[in-house]
């Protein structure tokens, strides 16, 4: 069974580093979406070093097998985002 995890970042560059070391971790990148918007199924708007202005906060969304699902919050956790859900 799957779960998504979504971490909300204050800057793209949190975000950012976020995504390299879930992939660094072996987390496929395709498991894995950065976008602006708090509803991952709205309009995703790239976000670069411009901090994510563009219509928000960044949020990097992970759909993971339950067990990795920790691990996968840890690695989100240590980039210091607002809120993990």
């Amino acid at each position: 069974m799957t779960q998504m995890v979504v971490a909300e970042f204050d800057a793209a560059s949190a975000a950012d580093a976020a995504v390299r070391d879930l992939e660094a971790a072996q987390i496929p990148s395709a498991v894995i979406r950065r976008y602006v918007n708090a509803d991952p199924d709205e309009r995703i708007m790239p976000t670069g070093s411009d901090g994510g202005h563009h219509g928000g906060r960044p949020f990097v969304s992970v759909s993971v097998d339950m067990i990795h699902v920790d691990a996968v919050a840890g690695i989100l956790n240590q980039h210091g985002p607002l809120d993990v859900r």
